[in-house]
């Protein structure tokens, strides 16, 4: 399975993309509506955005820069890691999800750093790690 069909969907990101000049960089913009339906049971009264979603947003913020850089790439597994949530989520609100990397993504183990902002503040940040099926991931496909 690709890291596309993993992470990919009309959800997210609902406001834009951008890749910023470093090339290995991508600025993805979400809104959450405060008409979204996962709302009404997380939570009911006092509405947050879940945690696995923001999660899935840092996922689908990495996979749209490797569909970039490195296009057909299998992926075997992703490692999170030291993810922090410095403030809550909710309706309404704009957010910033980036996702950025030093490596150059031919190995088979690719390290990201990824960040969720609202407001210039960052609400959520920690690593993510992309491990590839076989050797050389660039233009992998799936066994």
């Amino acid at each position: 399975m690709s890291h596309r069909d993993l992470c990919m969907d009309d959800y997210y990101f609902n406001r834009g993309v951008t890749f910023p000049e470093s090339r290995r960089e991508v600025v993805g913009i979400h809104y959450f509506d405060a008409g979204d339906i996962f709302f009404d049971g997380h939570f009911p009264g006092a509405p947050v955005v879940p945690g696995v979603l923001i999660i899935k947003g840092m996922l689908s913020a990495i996979a749209l820069l490797m569909d970039r850089d490195a296009p057909g790439t299998a992926v075997a597994e992703f490692i999170i890691s030291r993810i922090r949530f410095k403030k809550v989520l909710k309706p309404s609100d704009l957010v910033c999800m980036r996702a950025a990397t030093d490596d150059s993504m031919q190995g088979r183990r690719i390290d990201f750093k990824v960040t969720v902002s609202l407001d210039g503040e960052r609400t959520a940040s920690g690593e993510i790690s992309v491990i590839t099926k076989g050797g050389e991931n660039a233009g992998g496909t799936d066994a």
